[in-house]
């Protein structure tokens, strides 16, 4: 399954965040299977899954990794596409 992932650099390394469906999000078991895929596919890097609609965000992943996902940043960084 490809999913549309920007990387961006962390202090402890790459972080990835993919652009996901509500559907993927919100389901607990294909939300952590993603997460788990993701991180592997990248060679254990950090991941997080995000869905924006509007304003709003919606996310899985580690909370501390939450304010990369709504980092403005994202918007400018090229797009990668990750077969998980």
């Amino acid at each position: 399954m490809p999913l549309t992932t920007r990387v961006i650099d962390g202090p402890n390394g790459m972080i990835a965040v993919a652009d996901v469906s509500p559907e993927q999000v919100t389901d607990e078991k294909t939300a952590r299977r993603l997460l788990r895929r993701l991180s592997m596919a990248l060679g254990d890097a950090e991941a997080v899954l995000c869905c924006k609609r509007g304003n709003a965000f919606m996310l899985e992943g580690e909370p501390h990794l939450y304010r990369y996902a709504v980092d403005p940043i994202l918007d400018v960084l090229p797009t990668v596409t990750v077969n998980v």
